[in-house]
């Protein structure tokens, strides 16, 4: 039998399974595709509040900080809403996390517990 007469042959259960495992796969790395992108949107905030908290005077005998025409108000405020994505971003994080270990994490079979039987 050559393979097309394989692939012609194959029962209903063989390509539903060759489907479902194609469909699977392609789903995996959407999800995988997803949490790295939240990641890396994560990396770029922790970045920003970085750079926004690096007020180190210029020089060591200096008082001021190490930012020309320092607005308080303004800073804190930008920290702030840099602060409130990163929440919601780590509750994102969490959310996408969760979602691929009940979707797609392996699970070991159950095994019974010692002196259990499934028999009545």
């Amino acid at each position: 039998m050559n393979k097309f007469e394989e692939i012609v042959g194959n029962n209903g259960n063989d390509v539903l399974k060759r489907r479902a495992s194609n469909l699977a796969a392609k789903t995996i790395i959407q999800q995988k595709g997803l949490i790295n992108t939240l990641e890396d949107r994560k990396a770029g905030l922790e970045e920003d509040i970085i750079n926004l908290t690096d007020l180190a005077p210029t020089s060591k005998d200096s008082l001021a900080p190490g930012v020309q025409d320092f607005n308080a108000k303004q800073w804190v405020e930008k920290l702030q809403a840099l602060k409130l994505e990163m929440y919601d971003l780590n509750v994102s994080i969490r959310v996408a996390r969760d979602t691929y270990n009940e979707f797609f994490a392996e699970v070991e079979p159950k095994k019974p517990t010692k002196g259990h039987t499934d028999k009545k």
